[in-house]
């Protein structure tokens, strides 16, 4: 399996901070250390949080606890978390695992930024 890389940036109105996931998200610790980093940013960062997992290639269920973390961590904040540009494999797995039943998740990065 290959490791998670992670690229972050804010958007251009400065309200929304953006990770680009690259790889697998799972057991590893760069999945851990992607969600301290995350949470961290939820708390004392923007408005609003968006994972782009377009070029997430596998999630496992150590994954979806990073996302689920996340978004509790939002939920607490009284931020949002959003996913985007979901591939069908990540797809099939969050909905087996019902979080996209409660994490909004949009087609593109730019309906996430305006949602």
């Amino acid at each position: 399996m290959t490791h998670l890389h992670v690229e972050h940036m804010f958007s251009p109105d400065g309200k929304s901070l953006i990770y680009r996931l690259r790889g697998v998200l799972g057991e590893s610790t760069y999945s851990y250390d992607f969600s301290d980093d995350m949470r961290k940013s939820i708390k004392d960062g923007p408005e609003k949080v968006i994972l782009n997992l377009e070029k997430l290639e596998y999630i496992t269920s150590a994954g979806v606890g990073v996302i689920a973390a996340g978004y509790t961590s939002a939920q607490r904040a009284d931020k949002r978390l959003m996913l985007c540009c979901v591939p069908p494999k990540v797809r099939r797995v969050l909905e087996i695992c019902g979080i996209l039943d409660v994490v909004p998740a949009s087609d593109t990065e730019d309906e996430a930024l305006t949602a």
